[in-house]
């Protein structure tokens, strides 16, 4: 009879404990009552909450379910069942058990909310949609519910409601750690960094130790020409944390866009040293070596920065012209395509897509494949119909095929957008040539001398 009284009251402390949000002396408790009684429900689902706090979401998965086996199907405990296995990332089998708790109480509001994080982790954003509406039937002040949604809008691309959707989150949670960040990575996202800025400001105030906030800031900064800024928040971030492979990574690519290679040097290697797996790195040295006409050791150095699949797009369009300059155009044309092709990280702006297009038009060019590299330049000017340099291939390309009208209209229009540029001179010269060829070979003479 004792030990049922000591199960009780180590059940009873442990109550008191998930109260004050101690979750270790909890579980201690609950592990003492359940070593004496195994057969009771509520303990076990207690025992889970604990372990959901801790983190250990695969224990807490066992003990929702032994409560469910032991008590019968309860609401609550599917619930948590459900969130616990979101949280050990098996959002189908989430999905199964907050959907159980609905059909059982169709009020119960969080069966819905966590299946709007559910259904988008599955990349069903339609579903997530749906159960984001059914939440608010219920009711309209839910925080997660805005958080969720939010989460999805994002990876959708749907800027504007996502943004509205963080903003009734800030209201309703003005707390919440990560709201102002998330703020500042749609608003940069969207094409307006000033106000990413204030958020990220505002974010740091709060965590003024958030590492990763200082370092989107500094990228923000270096991408809006703030190179000064940025340069300093990255020295910033590596008096906090030396070994910062990202931040040394752009100290060494701003050393870079100003020339300085001698300083750039270090910033790489210790980039390098700290992540081996960072792209970005070899790619730098690789770019310093061929500054210093060191070719060898610039090809060497590009195919070891190749072998990262993770980079941004901007390293994939640098890479890719390097490798051009390097004489090595059949390892650029599938770089320059995930950057043409890119829709994970962004929109892609106009500019760098006609680049990755004219640099891929000139990879296929001198490897033989004229018609795509033709195409290619074609769709450059798309973008980008100031690009003269475009227009300057075509007219190579199309001299090279014999298509000498189209080459004479390509010619024309590089006239236009840059009259006084001194290589169209010489394209004229080689597009006179060749009419002189077709002309005296069609009347059975020899044909004139290259000059």
């Amino acid at each position: 009879m004792n030990d049922w009284l000591d199960a009780e009251h180590h059940a009873e402390r442990a109550h008191e404990f998930l109260t004050l949000g101690d979750w270790q002396r909890a579980l201690r408790e609950i592990d003492a009552a359940l070593h004496i009684n195994p057969a009771q429900a509520p303990w076990h689902y207690e025992r889970g909450l604990a372990l959901e706090a801790l983190g250990r979401h695969a224990e807490a998965i066992d003990c929702f379910a032994r409560a469910l086996q032991l008590g019968g199907e309860d609401v609550p405990t599917l619930i948590q069942l459900g969130i616990a296995r979101l949280r050990s990332d098996q959002p189908q089998a989430a999905i199964e058990a907050l959907g159980r708790a609905n059909e059982i109480d169709p009020d119960a509001e969080p069966g819905y909310c966590y299946r709007i994080e559910a259904w988008a982790r599955l990349d069903r954003h339609d579903q997530a949609e749906m159960m984001f509406y059914l939440a608010r039937q219920l009711t309209d002040r839910c925080p997660r519910c805005f958080d969720h949604i939010a989460r999805s809008l994002t990876a959708r691309g749907r800027l504007d409601r996502a943004i509205w959707c963080l903003q009734q989150l800030l209201e309703l949670e003005p707390d919440h750690p990560d709201v102002l960040a998330r703020l500042g990575h749609a608003h940069w996202q969207r094409g307006r960094p000033e106000q990413a800025r204030q958020y990220y400001i505002r974010h740091l105030r709060r965590h003024p130790g958030d590492i990763e906030t200082m370092y989107a800031i500094g990228v923000l900064l270096r991408e809006t020409g703030r190179l000064s800024e940025a340069a300093a928040r990255f020295h910033q971030i590596l008096e906090l944390q030396p070994t910062h492979a990202r931040a040394h990574l752009q100290l060494g690519e701003l050393a870079l866009m100003a020339d300085h290679l001698d300083a750039a040097a270090p910033h790489l290697y210790r980039a390098r040293e700290c992540d081996p797996k960072l792209a970005g790195p070899c790619l730098g040295l690789a770019r310093i070596a061929y500054a210093r006409r060191e070719h060898d050791a610039a090809r060497r150095l590009a195919r070891l920065d190749l072998q990262h699949p993770m980079r941004t797009p901007q390293q994939a369009l640098d890479l890719g012209h390097l490798l051009l300059e390097l004489d090595m155009p059949i390892a650029a044309i599938p770089l320059l395509t995930s950057v043409i092709e890119a829709t994970g990280a962004g929109p892609i702006p106009r500019t760098m897509r006609a680049t990755a297009l004219l640099y891929r038009g000139v990879a296929r060019l001198v490897s033989g494949y004229l018609d795509t590299g033709i195409a290619d330049c074609r769709a450059s000017l798309k973008h980008d119909p100031a690009n003269v340099l475009a227009a300057h291939n075509l007219v190579l390309a199309h001299l090279a095929t014999g298509q000498l009208k189209r080459a004479a209209a390509w010619l024309r229009r590089a006239q236009r957008l840059a009259p006084f540029n001194p290589r169209l001179g010489l394209l004229r010269r080689r597009l006179r040539h060749a009419r002189l060829t077709v002309l005296l070979t069609r009347l059975g003479l020899r044909r004139p001398p290259r000059g």
